[in-house]
């Protein structure tokens, strides 16, 4: 039984090697711009982890799932605009779940559907990975842009409402100072670098470092 700082290395791992080079295909695919790419992807496993992080100390909360759920949720992607190919997403996240990981049939499919949007999230789960990508609308609109009632983080859980306003701050902070490295982060160290950066703020920070233990 691997401990949750292991399970968080293999991840970490498993991000790097074979699921960011799909993003980068798509880089030199279509997403010149990397709306969709390899950023966008490190920074939304990133705010999911803080935020299942909060939510754990409140609820049970299924980590691996979010984490895999976020890492493949635009992998099936064939341009920008309006996601039309969620369900493929979901396709590439339940076939690595099964041929890679061997998880079984059941639990795959359950991950695997996180990723297609529903008007009411289904569970805790499926809304943290949702509210991720819903704060990184910011690298689109910026912080002045985001409209934070769509976001649902804290909203059931009084206790984690003051953490709202933070969490948007640290996002929005990380994503004006990232998008300015975009093309300078290294290839082989990407997820990792990524992280390191978020570690500058202190709830990210804070968070990151329990989670690597």
């Amino acid at each position: 039984m691997t401990t949750e700082i292991e399970q968080w290395q293999n991840f970490l791992t498993t991000v790097q090697k074979d699921i960011l080079p799909i993003y980068r295909r798509h880089e030199k695919e279509f997403d010149y711009m990397r709306f969709h790419g390899r950023l966008h992807i490190c920074r939304s496993i990133i705010f999911a982890e803080i935020m299942a992080s909060l939510y754990s100390s409140f609820m049970e909360i299924d980590k691996f799932a979010i984490r895999y759920a976020v890492a493949f949720h635009d992998s099936g992607r064939q341009g920008n605009g309006i996601d039309i190919w969620e369900s493929v997403s979901a396709e590439n996240c339940g076939n690595y779940l099964r041929q890679t990981l061997g998880i079984d049939d059941a639990y795959s499919q359950y991950v695997s559907q996180l990723i297609v949007k529903q008007k009411t999230p289904i569970d805790i789960n499926q809304q943290i990975a949702n509210d991720a990508d819903t704060l990184e609308i910011m690298r689109l609109k910026t912080k002045s842009g985001f409209k934070p009632s769509y976001w649902h983080f804290g909203k059931n859980i009084p206790e984690l409402i003051s953490w709202r306003e933070t969490l948007i701050d640290e996002a929005w902070q990380l994503i004006d100072f990232t998008e300015k490295l975009n093309r300078q982060l290294v290839q082989t160290s990407y997820f990792q670098d990524t992280i390191t950066l978020a570690k500058a703020y202190p709830l990210m920070g804070s968070i990151l470092q329990e989670v690597e233990g």
